[in-house]
């Protein structure tokens, strides 16, 4: 996951920059929830999450999402590593519970 100090980039995994639509729940939701990534790698992932609900740092945070080439969806589980309120949505950072290969990275592009 990234780390900044002084305006530098740490993050160990390269990032792929995409715009995937995506859906997602915590357990403190009522249902699923809209969300788009606009980057993500092996280890985790930045998106914007599109809802009103509070979601927590450190909450465990469960993602489908699928690629625009195939029809198979691909289910991913994480922790909230960081979130911050634009406009009236929310953006946010997930590590990903298990880290995507590089197959399953490519699937996603």
């Amino acid at each position: 996951m990234a780390m900044k100090h002084k305006g530098i980039d740490r993050r160990v995994y390269e990032r792929l920059h995409i715009l995937m639509k995506a859906r997602f729940f915590t357990e403190k939701q009522k249902g699923w929830g809209e969300c788009t990534i606009f980057n993500i790698s092996t280890r985790g992932m930045a998106l914007r999450f599109h809802t009103d609900e509070k979601i927590r740092v450190g909450s465990t945070i469960y993602l489908e999402l699928g690629s625009t080439e195939q029809l198979k969806l691909v289910n991913l589980k994480g922790r909230v590593r960081w979130m911050k309120k634009v406009e009236s949505d929310c953006m946010g950072g997930i590590e990903l519970s298990k880290a995507l290969d590089e197959g399953e990275l490519a699937k996603l592009r």
